[in-house]
């Protein structure tokens, strides 16, 4: 007999069943739709108490559940932010795969039953409590807040008359602070346009080709002159560097229509050399 999606979802995860307390960090999504008729939900929470012994996890879980695709609008499973709930679950089993978050590979469960969804619990009404306080970092010239729903400082820089938005990643072991790509914004700080001409000109030696193959695409009309790489580089209009734990930097450009409309991605490496480029959006 062929297995179902219910029990395919199910082989994800351990038989015990046991109950929790978790502290909501962000609303339902949207999910993952599977085989046409399901999704494969999730939301994430800041901590969690595994009511077996009674410990108190402040690390980040996700929390998934199946519906049918047809019951969405209607799903019962709404958490919002900075809840709480008593929730009988089973754990995952572990991942071994890199492209999931250590979150999704070793710390997430099935919602077998909600159970309560005003629970109560002090050290989670005290976290909340704590976690509602904005973190600000500030550096010579860009104020950086903690957005802890994506574990990033976000802030802004001027370059040439026009904002830029400013994203730095936490570090991984200390989801308040950013030691690495604080490090590396200081590095750049003063000279943002100097690393948007760099980055660009990264961008130009590895896309030219590309974006003259999407021009040809086009309806003859709608065809522009030539694109030389001192265009390609006019064209792209800078949106935000991204900061990254690993010393990486990211850079995202507004394609000037080169490629349909699409952003492009230029990344750079903790040493400063060109790692890649890629078009997303």
């Amino acid at each position: 007999m062929r297995e179902s999606i219910k029990e395919k979802f199910a082989k994800d995860f351990y038989e015990e069943e046991f109950e929790i307390l978790v502290l909501i960090k962000n609303q339902t999504y949207g999910g993952v739709i599977l085989e046409k008729k399901w999704r494969r939900k999730v939301a994430y929470a800041y901590a969690m108490i595994d009511l077996r012994n009674n410990e108190l996890i402040k690390e980040d879980c996700a929390i998934n559940w199946l519906i049918k695709d047809k019951i969405f609008a209607r799903n019962k499973y709404k958490f919002e932010k900075y809840g709480i709930y008593k929730l009988l679950v089973r754990k995952a089993k572990p991942v071994e795969n890199d492209i999931f978050s250590s979150t999704w590979k070793y710390n997430r469960y099935m919602v077998v039953k909600i159970i309560d969804k005003k629970a109560k619990n002090k050290e989670l009404e005290e976290l909340a409590e704590y976690l509602k306080i904005p973190v600000i970092i500030k550096t010579n010239h860009i104020e950086l807040t903690l957005d802890r729903d994506y574990n990033v400082f976000q802030g802004y820089a001027e370059i040439d008359n026009e904002n830029c938005d400013i994203t730095v990643e936490t570090d991984e072991t200390d989801r308040e602070k950013a030691t690495k790509a604080l490090e590396r914004l200081k590095k750049y700080e003063d000279n943002l346009k100097e690393l948007d001409n760099k980055l660009r000109n990264f961008a130009a030696d590895d896309m030219l080709e590309n974006a003259i193959d999407w021009q040809s695409g086009r309806d003859e009309e709608e065809q522009e002159e030539e694109l030389t790489r001192e265009k390609f580089i006019e064209k792209m209009s800078l949106c935000g560097f991204e900061f990254l734990q690993d010393g990486c930097i990211i850079a995202y450009y507004d394609d000037g229509d080169m490629f349909w409309g699409h952003t492009i991605v230029v990344e750079m490496d903790e040493n400063d050399n060109f790692k890649g480029t890629n078009i997303a959006g």
